[in-house]
């Protein structure tokens, strides 16, 4: 049996697209073995790599001793693979060597999760540099690339000289989601309110300082924000909360019940910022969960997102990135035809789900097997 040997860098039990990917490599009856960091996974095959470094350049000695680590960690287990799975920049340093070790008989296939050179708001030059010159370099190793994104993926064509790498989104699995009011429930908010949500990191860059802002200028329990998810900025919402009946925070909630709260809202909020060339053309998680629980969306003016919501039609694009212009958004959106926006979203949820993404994985796959 084919032998696929998946690498991540970050803790598999919490990262729901390699999840995704190891079941349907599963579902081709593909044998999986794994290296990951902090994970809880007892099955056979799968190692557990004490290691904290979540980019591929820590500073100093410390950093590149532990990633050392790593790449004897990978090599000592999984030398006898088919196929290496690099998720992520930091992990195909491993994939590469494990090619050249075996003259060529292991395959890699490199995932870019991210615009893997800039994917840091206000990153520095000399970072920028350094990646890309080693992505550059170690591309030439994989037997096919996957990025997450269509802007991501014509950008790595262009910048690398390659194929246009394999469009795999990480969409949620298809889910009809029954409509819940966890938020008006745990927070009295009122009947008619329009529940504005924002899911995931609460972090700079996220767009999450104007959307308090705006909430807070606009003063209305009419107009109503809630923002789910943990990170740095969960300390500045809880300060707007308290001082403003139209805010409110929730706690991250497990991903197996994350939808059923989502669909507590009326409009999902993706506000991200044009910081780094990994958020301009970002198509992130939280949008495709966002459509699949039902929501309508409100997206910054950047163009990963952008192209998605003029295409499908579920949804708004910021145009005014100040203020008042969010402020007017807010408003504008409320006013807008909602049936419409949510007979678009119905019909996008059955296209930015796993299950047509997976069909590309699998395409992906059979070309990489039958050059083994």
């Amino acid at each position: 049996m084919t032998t696929v040997g998946i690498l991540t860098l970050s803790a598999m039990d919490h990262d729901s697209r390699v999840k995704k990917e190891i079941q349907s490599l599963r579902d081709m009856r593909l044998n999986i073995m794994a290296v990951s960091v902090g994970s809880r996974e007892k099955e056979s095959g799968f190692h557990s790599f004490s290691h904290p470094a979540r980019r591929f350049l820590m500073p100093g000695i410390s950093g590149l001793v532990l990633h050392c680590r790593f790449i004897i960690c990978v090599i000592r287990n999984l030398f006898g693979v088919d196929i290496i799975h690099c998720n992520d920049l930091n992990t195909l340093p491993a994939g590469a060597l494990l090619k050249i070790l075996s003259l060529g008989r292991i395959k890699v296939v490199y995932d870019a999760h991210e615009f893997e050179s800039n994917q840091i708001p206000h990153q520095s030059w000399w970072s920028i540099r350094t990646l890309r010159f080693l992505e550059s370099v170690l591309i030439r190793f994989a037997d096919a690339v996957i990025t997450v994104s269509d802007g991501i993926a014509r950008e790595y064509a262009k910048l690398y000289a390659i194929e246009k790498p394999a469009l795999v989104m990480n969409c949620p699995p298809y889910q009809d989601i029954e409509k819940k009011d966890r938020f008006r429930e745990r927070f009295g908010i009122c009947a008619d309110a329009s529940i504005f949500l924002y899911q995931g990191g609460v972090s700079a860059g996220r767009g999450i300082e104007r959307m308090l802002d705006a909430f807070s200028v606009l003063n209305d329990p009419k107009h109503v924000l809630v923002v789910m998810g943990y990170g740095p900025l969960v300390g500045l919402v809880e300060i707007y909360a308290t001082k403003n009946c139209n805010i409110h925070y929730h706690p991250a909630v497990a991903p197996e019940g994350l939808l059923e709260y989502t669909a507590s809202a009326d409009c999902g909020l993706c506000l991200i910022e044009d910081s780094c060339f990994s958020y301009r053309y970002c198509s992130p998680n939280k949008l495709f969960e966002y459509i699949m629980a039902g929501l309508p969306v409100l997206v910054s003016n950047i163009e990963g997102l952008k192209s998605i919501v003029n295409d499908t039609g579920v949804g708004g694009v910021v145009d005014d990135e100040s203020i008042d212009g969010l402020v007017k958004s807010i408003k504008d959106f409320k006013n807008k035809d909602s049936q419409s926006f949510l007979t678009n979203v119905r019909l996008a949820s059955k296209t930015y789900c796993w299950e047509v993404q997976d069909k590309t994985l699998h395409a992906v796959y059979q070309r990489v097997l039958a050059k083994s």
